[in-house]
């Protein structure tokens, strides 16, 4: 397939914001993601913060209805990822402190309604308050608790693994973020437990780091189906599961 060239790029870029500006009509469309901050491809995603009031609760619902009004497309609609908020919830969200939407807002390319986004250097790099990270805790509990219930009922330690993994990435992710943080898309729990342990040195532990770097192992893995993968056993994460609630519970008492 030809790559194409900056300037098709931009020409592309440009009929497809006022496409979706004459048919969507948001007040904001924000691009970001690797398009803005990495080294995309021809096959990178088109990321966009798409402001514009909605009566669909539903994230997956927000999406639809945007393909919707857009009609068909020339390229497929799998390049496309949609982030659709109400300017209400912009505003909320941005005075929370929330480090993706804030991201968006101070370091995106903005293709529409600059006017009515806030100025990038006005949007606050770190939480005012607990309730982000209590979102991200909240998340990590029902992975955790999942964990356990499985655990106890004697199911398969691949399972296991991969709700242990997603409750420790959220509960890290929530004590990184309440310092500041800037949201990084990784699953890798040595390097989010690297970069707590460079806001309070009291997380630099053995058993702490050994757990994260066991069950990321695990969770790299057996996430997919892989031949030849020997199964994992109980024996292989018996040793992991009291030290990652120690850590989970050490994470969140730190966040008042």
């Amino acid at each position: 397939m030809r790559t194409l060239s900056r300037v098709e790029f931009e020409d592309g870029l440009r009929e497809f914001t006022d496409r979706l500006v004459s048919s969507c009509h948001p007040t904001a469309v924000v691009m970001y993601g690797s398009r803005v901050w990495g080294d995309p491809d021809d096959d990178s995603d088109l990321d966009l913060l798409v402001v514009r009031r909605t009566k669909k609760n539903w994230s997956y619902d927000r999406k639809e209805e945007v393909f919707r009004f857009l009609g068909s497309l020339p390229i497929s609609r799998d390049l496309f990822d949609f982030v659709v908020v109400t300017p209400e919830e912009l505003v909320r969200r941005l005075s929370m402190g929330d480090p993706f939407l804030g991201r968006i807002v101070r370091k995106g390319r903005v293709l529409y309604g600059q006017e009515n986004l806030p100025a990038p250097e006005r949007v606050m790099t770190k939480p005012q308050d607990s309730r982000i990270a209590r979102e991200w805790f909240d998340h990590a509990k029902k992975h955790l608790r999942s964990s356990d219930t499985l655990w106890g009922a004697g199911e398969d330690p691949e399972i296991v693994a991969e709700h242990l993994q997603q409750g420790l990435e959220r509960t890290l992710k929530g004590y990184l973020v309440h310092q500041g943080w800037e949201l990084l898309k990784t699953h890798n729990l040595e390097e989010l437990l690297a970069d707590a342990i460079r806001f309070d040195p009291s997380f630099d532990r053995d058993d702490f780091k050994h757990t994260c770097k066991m069950i990321t192992k695990f969770y790299d893995t057996y996430r997919y189906p892989k031949e030849e993968t020997p199964p994992l056993t109980r024996d292989d994460i018996e040793p992991h599961l009291s030290i990652a609630k120690d850590l989970a519970d050490s994470l969140e008492s730190k966040v008042g």
